[in-house]
């Protein structure tokens, strides 16, 4: 690997687990029954029906890439927790609707408010043309991590890499 190339996979793996660890503990500290997870969960759902999109759980499993099954755990414990509502819909008793109770919207809120404060908290250290070059080079990123194709490609790329070290 490059010097640069090893220089950004150690920053996004560095800044990834620093920026979960920072909000995990702020969502304990807030809010100590839940979990990092099950936050996004409940962000999935309000965003949805602040949206009025589909809120059904089958199409929240897909957003969160995560199986039904899983999901309708997650949705179980939040449900008990408070932070969720699941409702039938009237129109096809099979499809079952997620949303925010009050809790769960203060919750949302807070996560809300937490991105932020992070983001606005980066772009102080920036100047404009800073910014705007972090925008244009994140896009570029995002925009890798959307593509499925390319995606595989690097699981390949890894896999093959693994496989050499295993020889």
């Amino acid at each position: 690997m490059s010097r640069k190339s090893t220089a950004i996979s150690h920053f996004l793996a560095n800044s990834f687990n620093e920026i979960i660890k920072t909000e995990e503990l702020a969502i304990a500290n807030r809010f100590p029954n839940l979990t990092f997870r099950e936050m996004s969960v409940i962000e999935a759902v309000h965003v949805a029906c602040l949206r009025k999109t589909d809120n059904s759980s089958t199409t929240i499993a897909n957003k969160l890439k995560v199986t039904p099954g899983t999901l309708s755990i997650s949705a179980s414990q939040l449900e008990k927790k408070g932070y969720i509502a699941r409702k039938r819909w009237d129109k096809d008793k099979r499809v079952v609707r997620l949303y925010t109770t009050e809790i769960g919207k203060e919750a949302y809120e807070f996560h809300r408010l937490f991105h932020l404060e992070l983001v606005n908290g980066m772009i102080e250290t920036l100047t404009d043309e800073e910014v705007e070059a972090l925008i244009r080079a994140l896009s570029g990123i995002s925009a890798f991590f959307r593509s499925k194709d390319k995606k595989l490609r690097l699981i390949d790329k890894v896999r093959e890499y693994v496989e050499t070290i295993d020889d």
